[in-house]
């Protein structure tokens, strides 16, 4: 496991993720099987009465629902080896996948908030789910520009990264232009302020005359 970094970027945290995911991941995939199940008996029954060939029928009711739980136990085993976390001094780096690999690289001055979700299942397993919420996200409070499953220790790894998003607000002000750098506010960032507020101003004095 590794990070390319950037000049001057330096590696925060790396996160770690939580076992007890895999056999929530597990849990999942067997409410789904049995969920199949349900649809799949009857199914088992109508072939019965069209064959008559029950024994052959029960047999594929419970090889295949077998088979699909082997594969999913091989599966999420293997993918939970791939997942990667790092928080740097500028950005917050994901990576998971088997033979796709996904990486997404989010400045921590995108970042709105991290939302904590745990339903009753996490909570028994004692796992949460973060939430990434990022500046000009196209779906607002929609699923979030990413989800984080089985950080350890989310709590505290949510609070560094907040935490370090608002130190890099407090130590480079100026204008952020969305990919994780400042730039100090030019003579047309003022213009269109003073435009808003004008525009604003203007809005304000119709309200009043027109009570």
């Amino acid at each position: 496991m590794s990070i390319n970094l950037q000049p001057g970027e330096e590696l925060v945290l790396e996160a770690s993720f939580d076992p007890a995911l895999k056999t929530y991941s597990m849990i999942n995939s067997i409410i789904g099987i049995g969920m199949c199940s349900m649809i799949g008996i009857p199914v088992v029954l109508v072939t019965w009465d069209e064959t008559g060939n029950f024994a052959g029928a029960a047999l594929w009711s419970m090889v295949v629902p077998l088979v699909i739980f082997v594969l999913s136990a091989l599966w999420i085993g293997v993918y939970f080896r791939t997942l990667e976390c790092y928080l740097t001094s500028r950005a917050l780096v994901y990576r998971r996948g088997v033979f796709v690999k996904t990486e997404k690289t989010i400045p921590l001055t995108r970042i709105q908030d991290l939302g904590m979700i745990q339903g009753p299942l996490m909570r028994a397993f004692g796992i949460h789910k973060l939430k990434i919420e990022t500046a000009g996200q196209s779906t607002p409070g929609g699923a979030g520009e990413a989800a984080l499953i089985g950080v350890v220790d989310a709590l505290e790894f949510r609070d560094r990264v907040i935490g370090l998003r608002n130190s890099l607000e407090i130590d480079t002000p100026g204008v952020h232009d969305g990919l994780g750098q400042t730039r100090p506010p030019t003579a047309t960032d003022l213009s269109d302020i003073h435009e808003t507020l004008k525009r604003i101003e203007n809005h304000l004095e119709r309200m009043a005359d027109n009570p």
